[in-house]
């Protein structure tokens, strides 16, 4: 690979469409046309080698403040298989400027919890706000608890500007209700009597404007994106949608120029004219944040913690400085079948299965994807570690259709036979969610955490499953981050949040595997 092209420095798509009254789908016509040799390549798997990028691409990544200071090699090796994607694969296959897929960024908080407390969480982030919010989930159910959490955290916002008499805050908003199943387009825009049907406040909220996109690829094309961008200061990444399941789920919040990319490519996915700007458009996050924003908050939740549940937990990581990451995403293919492999996330997965040296931890509902299997199995026998945290029954009818993959417990059987074919059954070791009042797996109290680090230095943490549809088909977002101490926190509070290593573990270097399993799960 050569000196990074023009794409890595030009103009993005965000920046576009702030000096030109036209949609981010023409501004992305304008800046990124599709060559013959990128519709050749669709979707095909294109990984060769896993080297380092050269120096020169490196050193101009760092000149251009793209990265705080030179990433790991382990890091890079992945991110050079990243770029190489959006280099050469299908347009935006990542949903993101190409420049603003190497990035940067704080990791402030990390909450691990019910999905309701997380929405109280990201209700208690909007009294922030001060000019935006812009708000993306996968599903929004209407009638649910958690819908009524954030209305209620519309409404209580509202409230604090009109009693200081403030400016409007611009709100939008974007979801996969499935409303227009029946229509060509992938975006729809949703009318504001539609929205007040759906426990969205619009009469009741003067001082917000809102605007909602309802998303949808046929068939399979579904959004499964999970974020919130808050006066493009705050990001949002979590891994819950806007229902009542009675899911523990992961909130992680950044700051830094990690914001800019993901406010990219809310805009790249809105697609079609925006009613009126988001007012941050030419107001983009600082590199280095200051991080009296993040206190104004902190303060605020000391004087009103507004948890729930016993289960869930705010992790504060220590105060440090910006650290590498690499926005790691993947564009929707609603095409029934297993061709979409090639984009930023499932490329950003298979490198890190084949680079990882010493260990894999991973945590996610579902785990059933062939690719995934495959780079556990050789990771595994390389003499690699890998540590899998999973659900006991989450989906599994959904998973039992025909290539859907199976359910975990099927799968994972398969697998110790397989490392046990070549002797490699001791490198896995398999744990049961197990929650932190609990003695065993229990399908009432899933975990919907979506999680994966290599060699205990850098991880990739987003809305992107182990299973077929995420994959395959889903609007996935992810952040790589590249940080030895921060990697390690998230450990620790996985450990001290869960009974899963303590009374869900199977372990491969003990006898039978699978009667392990049975003896976990109580078959």
């Amino acid at each position: 690979m050569q000196s990074p092209p023009n794409q890595m420095q030009g103009q993005t798509v965000t920046e576009l469409i702030s000096s030109r009254e036209i949609s981010p789908k023409k501004a992305v016509s304008i800046l990124y046309e599709e060559s013959n040799d990128r519709k050749k390549c669709k979707g095909k798997e294109k990984i060769v080698d896993y080297d380092l990028p050269p120096n020169d691409f490196v050193e101009r990544l760092l000149y251009t403040d793209r990265f705080p200071y030179k990433p790991s090699d382990l890091f890079l090796r992945i991110f050079n298989q990243v770029y190489k994607c959006a280099e050469t694969g299908e347009k935006l296959a990542g949903m993101i400027s190409p420049r603003l897929l190497s990035t940067s960024g704080i990791v402030r908080a990390t909450l691990l919890g019910t999905t309701c407390d997380i929405i109280r969480y990201i209700a208690k982030c909007m009294l922030n706000a001060e000019k935006e919010i812009l708000f993306s989930t996968g599903f929004w159910k209407d009638d649910s608890k958690s819908a009524k959490l954030v209305r209620d955290g519309f409404i209580a916002l509202n409230n604090v500007l009109q009693q200081k008499n403030g400016n409007k805050i611009t709100v939008k908003m974007m979801w996969c209700r499935g409303q227009h199943r029946r229509s060509v387009h992938t975006q729809a825009a949703v009318n504001k009597k539609v929205l007040d049907n759906i426990n969205v406040p619009t009469l009741e909220c003067p001082y917000l404007d809102f605007e909602a996109m309802d998303f949808y690829r046929l068939f399979l094309g579904v959004l499964h994106f999970k974020f919130m961008i808050i006066d493009r200061r705050t990001l949002l990444i979590f891994s819950n949608n806007i229902n009542d399941k009675p899911n523990v789920e992961m909130c992680v919040h950044l700051e830094g120029d990690i914001v800019n990319s993901y406010y990219d490519t809310f805009v790249i996915n809105w697609g079609k004219k925006f009613s009126t700007l988001p007012p941050c458009i030419n107001d983009p996050s600082p590199i280095l944040p200051d991080i009296s924003y993040f206190q104004r908050f902190q303060e605020s939740f000391l004087r009103d913690p507004f948890f729930e549940s016993p289960l869930s937990q705010l992790f504060y990581h220590f105060p440090r400085t910006s650290a590498p990451m690499a926005a790691v995403h993947r564009l929707p293919h609603g095409s029934p079948g297993h061709s979409s492999k090639y984009n930023p996330q499932d490329v950003a997965w298979r490198s890190a299965f084949a680079l990882a040296r010493n260990s894999i931890y991973i945590q996610t509902p579902d785990f059933n994807a062939v690719p995934a299997i495959k780079g556990v199995i050789r990771a595994c026998a390389r003499g690699v570690k890998v540590t899998i945290w999973l659900c006991y029954g989450y989906n599994a009818l959904k998973e039992r259709f025909p290539r859907q993959g199976g359910e975990n417990a099927h799968v994972i059987k398969k697998m110790y036979q397989k490392l046990q074919e070549i002797h490699c059954e001791q490198n896995l070791v398999v744990c049961w969610y197990v929650a932190k009042n609990q003695t065993r797996p229990q399908k009432s109290i899933p975990c919907h955490v979506k999680f994966m680090s290599i060699d205990d230095s850098v991880a990739i943490v987003g809305s992107g499953n182990m299973d077929v549809q995420s994959w395959y088909h889903s609007a996935e977002c992810n952040v790589m981050v590249d940080s030895k101490e921060v990697v390690a926190e998230w450990m620790q509070y996985f450990r001290d949040s869960q009974n899963t290593e303590i009374n869900g573990k199977v372990d491969g270097a003990l006898p039978n595997p699978e009667a392990q399993i049975n003896r976990v799960l109580g078959l």
